[in-house]
């Protein structure tokens, strides 16, 4: 068992925004962000996305379920748009997505905080599994805005930032291979 497979197991499937698909968008409410959406395509549809942003409301009754109970409204609750679980040559990427305009203020802690977010899914993924998993994990923490930073191509677009994470910002309203941040 991988632990892309013990996550599917694991994870509430209420808060998925995909599951098994080939492409998505990723988008962001109009009058909150400059970056409405960014295309994403993937080689294996074997994808878990999250939308972590959106606060769920079961329609039968009205009453909305709080994802972080625990914590007092503000700072605490920043978390980044979409977390990604996706597997590629027996590596698990998680991905930390968050969409911005030309305005990047709080980006970096919003991913960090979904880091963390991911970090506590994996962990807890490979404390239920019925077999000791020892596959390797990659977190990628990508910024989508609208700023015009991208006038060089540096020979590896991704520097490390806190930790494990490897952090890179990219020009919103745009596709991209979910592979193409695999490295």
């Amino acid at each position: 068992m991988s632990l892309f497979q013990q996550l599917k197991t694991i994870l509430n499937d209420d808060y998925k925004e995909f599951d098994s698909v080939n492409n998505f968008n990723l988008t962001e409410p109009l009058n909150t962000t400059g970056c409405r959406q960014v295309g994403i395509q993937v080689q294996c549809p074997e994808v878990i996305v999250y939308r972590l942003d959106l606060v769920k409301t079961y329609s039968s009754c009205g009453h909305v379920i709080e994802k972080f109970p625990f914590f007092n409204n503000g700072i605490p609750k920043r978390i980044c748009d979409y977390l990604i679980f996706y597997e590629k040559n027996s590596i698990l990427y998680s991905f930390l997505f968050e969409l911005k305009s030309d305005s990047i203020d709080g980006a970096k802690n919003q991913l960090n905080s979904g880091f963390h977010l991911a970090q506590y899914f994996v962990s807890t993924a490979r404390r239920c599994s019925p077999v000791i998993i020892n596959q390797k994990v990659k977190y990628r923490a990508i910024l989508f805005s609208t700023r015009n930073v991208y006038k060089t191509n540096p020979s590896d677009p991704f520097f490390s930032d806190a930790g494990e994470v490897k952090y890179r910002e990219v020009l919103c309203n745009s596709s991209y291979s979910l592979d193409s941040f695999c490295h």
